[in-house]
Protein backbone atom coordinates (compact mmCIF):
# COMPACT_ATOMS: atom_id res chain seq x y z
CA UNK A 1 0.00 0.00 0.00
CA UNK A 2 2.97 2.29 0.90
CA UNK A 3 4.53 1.81 -2.64
CA UNK A 4 1.94 1.78 -4.43
CA UNK A 5 0.33 5.21 -2.57
CA UNK A 6 4.13 6.99 -3.52
CA UNK A 7 3.77 5.88 -6.90
CA UNK A 8 1.02 7.76 -7.18
CA UNK A 9 1.72 10.25 -6.05
CA UNK A 10 4.90 10.50 -7.82
CA UNK A 11 2.93 10.39 -11.28
CA UNK A 12 0.50 13.37 -10.03
CA UNK A 13 3.69 15.74 -9.71
CA UNK A 14 4.96 17.20 -12.68
CA UNK A 15 8.36 17.69 -13.06
CA UNK A 16 9.79 21.24 -11.87
CA UNK A 17 12.05 21.43 -14.51
CA UNK A 18 11.98 19.99 -18.08
CA UNK A 19 14.29 17.38 -18.60
CA UNK A 20 15.84 19.38 -21.50
CA UNK A 21 16.45 22.62 -19.03
CA UNK A 22 17.27 19.97 -16.21
CA UNK A 23 20.27 18.76 -19.26
CA UNK A 24 21.02 22.16 -20.80
CA UNK A 25 22.26 23.34 -16.86
CA UNK A 26 24.01 20.07 -16.30
CA UNK A 27 25.70 20.56 -19.65
CA UNK A 28 24.89 16.83 -20.58
CA UNK A 29 22.19 15.06 -21.83
CA UNK A 30 20.19 12.56 -19.53
CA UNK A 31 20.80 8.63 -20.50
CA UNK A 32 17.87 7.32 -22.49
CA UNK A 33 15.68 4.15 -22.06
CA UNK A 34 17.95 1.76 -23.37
CA UNK A 35 21.21 2.74 -22.01
CA UNK A 36 20.05 3.27 -18.46
CA UNK A 37 17.99 -0.36 -19.03
CA UNK A 38 21.86 -1.60 -19.66
CA UNK A 39 23.37 -0.18 -16.86
CA UNK A 40 20.67 -1.94 -14.68
CA UNK A 41 20.46 -5.08 -16.38
CA UNK A 42 24.48 -5.72 -15.72
CA UNK A 43 24.85 -3.34 -12.75
CA UNK A 44 22.72 -5.47 -10.65
CA UNK A 45 23.72 -8.92 -10.77
CA UNK A 46 27.27 -7.00 -10.24
CA UNK A 47 26.00 -5.49 -6.97
CA UNK A 48 23.87 -9.10 -5.60
CA UNK A 49 26.99 -10.53 -6.53
CA UNK A 50 29.35 -8.13 -4.82
CA UNK A 51 27.08 -7.90 -1.44
CA UNK A 52 26.48 -11.65 -1.24
CA UNK A 53 30.23 -12.74 -1.30
CA UNK A 54 31.11 -9.43 1.29
CA UNK A 55 28.55 -11.09 3.67
CA UNK A 56 29.42 -14.04 3.33
CA UNK A 57 32.91 -14.02 3.76
CA UNK A 58 32.63 -11.38 6.81
CA UNK A 59 30.42 -13.72 8.47
CA UNK A 60 32.73 -16.55 8.36
CA UNK A 61 35.22 -14.23 9.95
CA UNK A 62 32.86 -13.28 12.34
CA UNK A 63 32.03 -16.76 13.35
CA UNK A 64 35.43 -17.28 13.70
CA UNK A 65 36.16 -14.68 15.91
CA UNK A 66 33.10 -16.69 18.00
CA UNK A 67 30.47 -13.73 17.01
CA UNK A 68 26.63 -14.54 18.01
CA UNK A 69 23.98 -14.70 15.17
CA UNK A 70 22.58 -11.34 16.24
CA UNK A 71 25.76 -9.82 16.24
CA UNK A 72 26.23 -10.69 13.04
CA UNK A 73 23.50 -9.72 11.85
CA UNK A 74 22.88 -6.59 13.54
CA UNK A 75 26.48 -5.63 12.25
CA UNK A 76 27.88 -7.24 9.10
CA UNK A 77 25.00 -7.99 7.40
CA UNK A 78 23.62 -5.21 7.87
CA UNK A 79 26.25 -3.43 6.33
CA UNK A 80 27.03 -5.60 3.60
CA UNK A 81 22.89 -5.30 2.95
CA UNK A 82 22.72 -1.24 3.30
CA UNK A 83 26.25 -0.76 0.66
CA UNK A 84 23.95 -0.37 -1.96
CA UNK A 85 21.75 2.43 -0.50
CA UNK A 86 24.82 3.86 0.74
CA UNK A 87 26.87 4.28 -2.87
CA UNK A 88 23.61 5.33 -4.32
CA UNK A 89 23.15 8.18 -1.45
CA UNK A 90 26.42 8.75 -1.60
CA UNK A 91 26.72 9.47 -5.53
CA UNK A 92 23.12 10.99 -5.30
CA UNK A 93 24.89 13.48 -2.71
CA UNK A 94 27.58 14.04 -4.94
CA UNK A 95 25.58 14.62 -8.15
CA UNK A 96 23.26 17.61 -5.07
CA UNK A 97 20.15 15.24 -5.50
CA UNK A 98 19.84 15.05 -1.27
CA UNK A 99 15.98 14.29 -1.62
CA UNK A 100 17.58 10.89 -3.95
CA UNK A 101 19.88 10.56 -0.68
CA UNK A 102 17.81 11.01 1.82
CA UNK A 103 14.53 9.41 -0.13
CA UNK A 104 16.96 5.84 -0.50
CA UNK A 105 17.64 5.95 3.35
CA UNK A 106 14.62 5.95 4.13
CA UNK A 107 12.48 4.03 1.56
CA UNK A 108 15.24 1.22 1.88
CA UNK A 109 14.28 0.74 5.83
CA UNK A 110 10.72 1.00 5.16
CA UNK A 111 10.69 -1.86 2.44
CA UNK A 112 12.95 -3.77 4.64
CA UNK A 113 11.28 -3.67 7.71
CA UNK A 114 7.37 -4.27 5.78
CA UNK A 115 8.29 -6.22 2.79
CA UNK A 116 11.44 -8.48 3.94
CA UNK A 117 10.44 -9.43 7.54
CA UNK A 118 6.89 -9.73 6.44
CA UNK A 119 7.79 -12.22 3.55
CA UNK A 120 10.56 -13.76 5.44
CA UNK A 121 8.13 -14.50 8.50
CA UNK A 122 5.07 -15.58 6.49
CA UNK A 123 7.97 -18.39 4.70
CA UNK A 124 8.84 -19.40 8.13
CA UNK A 125 8.53 -17.48 11.86
CA UNK A 126 11.23 -15.19 12.28
CA UNK A 127 12.75 -15.78 15.86
CA UNK A 128 14.30 -12.45 17.57
CA UNK A 129 16.45 -14.01 19.78
CA UNK A 130 19.70 -12.36 20.86
CA UNK A 131 17.57 -8.74 19.67
CA UNK A 132 17.74 -6.87 23.10
CA UNK A 133 15.21 -4.42 24.51
CA UNK A 134 18.73 -1.71 23.92
CA UNK A 135 18.25 -3.16 20.08
CA UNK A 136 14.95 -2.11 19.60
CA UNK A 137 15.52 1.23 21.54
CA UNK A 138 18.09 2.01 19.22
CA UNK A 139 16.13 1.35 16.38
CA UNK A 140 13.31 3.65 17.40
CA UNK A 141 15.62 6.38 19.34
CA UNK A 142 17.56 6.98 15.88
CA UNK A 143 14.45 6.62 13.67
CA UNK A 144 12.63 9.45 15.95
CA UNK A 145 15.48 11.52 16.14
CA UNK A 146 15.12 11.66 12.31
CA UNK A 147 11.75 13.34 12.71
CA UNK A 148 12.91 17.25 13.62
CA UNK A 149 15.64 17.45 11.24
CA UNK A 150 12.90 16.26 8.36
CA UNK A 151 10.01 17.87 9.17
CA UNK A 152 11.07 20.86 11.24
CA UNK A 153 14.57 21.78 9.80
CA UNK A 154 14.60 19.91 6.64
CA UNK A 155 17.71 19.88 6.51
CA UNK A 156 20.59 17.82 7.63
CA UNK A 157 23.63 19.11 8.34
CA UNK A 158 27.38 17.91 8.39
CA UNK A 159 26.98 18.60 12.06
CA UNK A 160 23.97 15.91 12.25
CA UNK A 161 25.78 13.57 9.90
CA UNK A 162 28.76 13.62 12.47
CA UNK A 163 26.51 12.82 15.63
CA UNK A 164 24.24 10.14 13.64
CA UNK A 165 28.03 8.30 13.04
CA UNK A 166 29.54 8.82 16.19
CA UNK A 167 26.10 7.61 17.89
CA UNK A 168 26.36 4.61 15.62
CA UNK A 169 29.74 4.35 16.61
CA UNK A 170 28.74 3.88 20.26
CA UNK A 171 26.15 1.52 19.44
CA UNK A 172 28.68 -0.85 17.69
CA UNK A 173 30.84 -0.18 20.88
CA UNK A 174 28.35 -1.55 22.84
CA UNK A 175 27.49 -4.24 20.64
CA UNK A 176 30.99 -5.40 20.87
CA UNK A 177 31.85 -5.12 24.49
Amino acid sequence: IYTIVNLFTAMKKKPILPVEVLDAEIGRATPGPLRSFFFTAFGLPLLIFGSKYLVQGAVVVARDLGCGEALIGLTIVALGTSLPELVTSFIATLKGETSLAVGTVVGSCIFNILSILGLASMIRPVNAEGITPVDIFALLFFSFSLLPLAFIRRRITRFDGWLFLIAYGVYLAWLLH
